[in-house]
């Protein structure tokens, strides 16, 4: 498969336009203030408060979605890595050793409205076939591929192409599934895909 090609050329590609970092000085160490945070997405509550459970929201019918509130970070690496192998695998695993988290498992088949920044992979002249979503762009910057559950694979739909928005938010809105992804070698890479219907610079 294509898809440990294409990160690889993404990232590549995101640092030689010139995205790597530079020395700059951002004065103190320390700067005490209240405010919100960079990214106001929507964010996934945490595990160990119950209280923190957030009504739904919506964008139309779409129901609103982040690469952040896929994660599956309280898992841990082995637990991440136990997971894919089992949806890769699944007459080697019982039921419960296949299920994601129960906040995760809600999106699986729902018409959503992800937001994120998009890496393409194939393209037919200026116009994007199928691209990555991922929630932060530090990690292409930065050159680290990111984890099996930060990035979404996306495809359009019925053959369909979208514009190549650089750098900034985009709500792609279709249906998310949760799937494995197989790198070239047959391991899985990722766990998640969507089809688009539509892909929209965030206003």
């Amino acid at each position: 498969m294509r898809i440990s090609w294409w990160i690889g050329l993404g990232f590549s590609a995101c640092l030689a336009w010139g995205c790597a970092p530079e020395e700059v000085d951002y004065g103190p160490e320390t700067l005490d203030f209240e405010g919100a945070d960079i990214d106001e997405a929507p964010t996934k509550p945490a595990p160990s408060d119950p209280e923190a459970v957030e009504e739904p929201q919506y964008d139309g019918d779409y129901r609103k979605l982040s690469i952040q509130m896929l994660s599956l970070e309280e898992l841990g690496e082995e637990g991440r890595e136990d997971l894919l192998d089992a949806m890769l695998y699944p007459d080697e695993y019982t039921e419960e050793e296949r299920s994601f988290p129960p906040e995760v498992q809600a999106f699986d088949g729902q018409e959503v409205a992800l937001r994120g920044y998009m890496i393409p992979s194939l393209q037919d002249k200026d116009r994007i076939l199928s691209f990555m979503i991922v929630g932060d762009l530090l990690a292409c910057c930065f050159g680290t591929a990111p984890r099996s559950d930060q990035w979404v694979d996306v495809v359009m739909a019925d053959g369909g192409s979208c514009e190549y928005f650089a750098f900034v938010p985009v709500i792609v809105k279709g249906t998310f599934r949760i799937e494995v992804i197989e790198d070239e070698a047959g391991y899985p890479a990722g766990c998640y895909r969507m089809r688009a219907v539509s892909v929209e610079r965030e206003k």
